[in-house]
């Protein structure tokens, strides 16, 4: 007779490991539809229609498996690889923006990983690089704030510098103000 704490280990028992053809099969696919699942199209397409891509995926890898899988199966699978490559990537560009030079320390991509990381954008593993939101980049590119234009034409509001200064200025320290 079974205890409750052995069915409770049963239960728990961890699905065996992604076998490399079962993980080849995953990637494959998911890389021919990626467009309609992750891609700009995506937007487009029903999440019905999201739903049915997953199914086909689900059926060719549980083809090829020892064991069955779930739709949320594959889609962890999938992001987790996405993840791990992302860091990867993003390790190899970091070590390559090194001053110095030298050899690149950081692991090469796997086959696989090399399949995942055509589903990713540049941006994504490198970021957007230096963002300069100020005038100086404006000017820089031509354009101009209204301000900047409106002194140039010296129709900005000129500053009355004969105004009586503010509470704060003129509080009494037995100096006089000048």
């Amino acid at each position: 007779m079974e205890s409750s704490r052995d069915t409770e280990q049963a239960e728990r028992k961890r699905k065996l490991k992604f076998s490399s053809m079962e993980l080849q099969v995953l990637v494959e696919e998911v890389v021919k539809v990626h467009h309609r699942l992750f891609g700009k199209q995506s937007l487009t397409v029903p999440e019905s229609t999201k739903r049915k891509i997953w199914l086909e995926i689900l059926d060719k890898v549980n083809a090829v498996g020892v064991t069955t899988r779930v739709t949320e199966d594959l889609k962890k699978r999938f992001y987790d690889l996405r993840s791990l490559t992302k860091k990867k990537l993003a390790d190899r560009h970091k070590q390559s923006q090194k001053t110095g030079g030298g050899k690149n320390t950081a692991p090469p991509l796997t086959d696989l990983e090399e399949l995942v990381a055509t589903t990713l954008e540049a941006e994504s593993v490198h970021g957007l690089g230096e963002v300069d939101s100020s005038a100086q980049s404006a000017k820089k590119k031509g354009h101009t704030s209204r301000r900047q234009s409106e002194e140039a034409e010296g129709t900005a509001p000129q500053r009355d510098d004969s105004q009586e200064p503010g509470p704060s200025a003129s509080q009494d320290t037995g100096v006089p103000m000048l």
